[in-house]
């Protein structure tokens, strides 16, 4: 039988240097859309319209915009990138987001 890797939030958070709020100890299977996102999965909301669709699925824990209310959207746990770790003026979401798809690439498969 296959062992599953999991990472804790306070894993994910410190290795590419995101704010947690929440339960630190939730445990990252994988990633997922809002809409379908089961336990065990983060997922990536980071736009008003990707937090509207956490109510569809069974989300715990997200990657959201900075100033969202995780606790309103129902979660235990959310993450988000600082502000001062910005390294692209330009699409600094895109950058988080890429950081978060190959770090679940490398340490989820």
């Amino acid at each position: 039988m296959e062992k599953k890797i999991a990472y804790t939030l306070k894993d994910i958070a410190a290795s590419l240097g995101l704010t947690l709020k929440g339960d630190p100890n939730l445990r990252v299977q994988s990633v997922s859309e809002p809409s379908s996102a089961k336990q065990g999965q983060l997922a990536l909301a980071m736009s008003p319209a990707y937090e509207a669709q956490l109510s569809e699925g069974a989300a715990e824990m997200a990657m959201l915009r900075e100033g969202a209310d995780w606790q309103a959207l129902g979660l235990r746990a959310a993450l988000w990138r600082r502000a001062r770790n910005l390294r692209c003026r330009v699409y600094p979401r895109c950058l988080i987001l890429d950081n978060l798809y190959r770090w679940a690439f490398t340490h989820l498969q």
